[in-house]
């Protein structure tokens, strides 16, 4: 199994990864990118960190409100131009 873990801060960004739920193997810590590209900064970082091996579960904060029916998050304060 592999997680995926994150936080998205108003000034650093942690992902990690974590074969067990309890500890964790890998992490990678950069500058929360508030602009518009953010978001394709962070899907880059996941995907440099995650390589070509599955995701079991994603857990994660991010600091806004989520639509928890389409998953995406609506708005956060400190991230004012993600989408």
């Amino acid at each position: 199994m592999l997680y995926l873990l994150f936080d998205i801060g108003a000034t650093h960004t942690r992902l990690a990864l974590s074969h067990d739920g309890r500890s964790l193997a890998e992490t990678v810590t950069f500058d929360t990118d508030v602009t518009a590209g953010g978001q394709a900064r962070f899907m880059a970082e996941v995907r440099k960190l995650v390589g070509d091996r599955t995701v079991t579960l994603v857990a994660g904060g991010a600091p806004g409100t989520i639509d928890r029916k389409q998953g995406v998050l609506i708005k956060a304060f400190n991230l004012p131009e993600w989408g």
